[in-house]
């Protein structure tokens, strides 16, 4: 049996870059803090051996801990396959860089983050989706080590991020320091999300 324990909140990892503001509003119409025992522990992973727990899900939770003022709250290792398996292990390092870059270090980091239904989808899920097209490109040999190397000077060179890739991997995703996100297609950037009006 995985064994609970107890962590403080503001030492938690997180691996997800936004909150969806329907699920924060849908669990908090049934959250009691006071039944922080009768709660399912949120699951955590150490990616890096280095003893920093990383939030692998519940961040919706974990964030309505915190803004019910818990200092500590259960958690259990996940020790689920698509976590610990390589290209999981893999993915979820790559959310916790996303989160760094983008200055999401603790739970109360999410509070200025939680959007609508649609730009969650978008910006979260299809996000997601496309780091997960890239790293199986380049786990089938599609992409080779090369071509990544070239992807991310190019971005490099114009302060961009690579962090994914379409699903038929003929245009390439980038993220810029702003926030903003930008497509590579046919030798050529089109800013596809202006932070700046979301």
């Amino acid at each position: 049996m995985n064994e609970i324990f107890y962590i403080d909140i503001d030492k938690l990892g997180l691996s997800q870059l936004y909150l969806n503001q329907d699920k924060v509003q849908n669990i908090s119409a049934w959250f009691d803090p006071s039944k922080i025992d009768e709660y399912e522990p949120l699951p955590v992973h150490d990616f890096w051996g280095n003893g920093k727990y990383v939030l692998t899900d519940g961040h919706t939770r974990a964030f309505l801990y915190y803004k019910s003022g818990c200092c500590k709250i259960p958690v259990m290792i996940d020790h689920d396959e698509i976590v610990t398996c390589d290209i999981g292990r893999r993915l979820y390092q790559e959310y916790v860089e996303w989160c760094n870059r983008n200055s999401v270090y603790t739970v109360k980091d999410l509070e200025s983050r939680i959007i609508t239904s649609n730009d969650y989808e978008f910006l979260w899920i299809e996000r997601c989706a496309r780091v997960y097209n890239l790293f199986n490109a380049i786990e089938e040999g599609t992409i080779g080590s090369k071509d990544i190397e070239s992807l991310k000077k190019i971005g490099k060179d114009r302060d961009l991020f690579l962090y994914g890739a379409s699903n038929n991997v003929s245009s390439f995703c980038y993220e810029d320091k702003s926030g903003n996100l930008w497509l590579y297609q046919n030798e050529e950037f089109i800013r596809e999300y202006d932070n700046q009006k979301k």
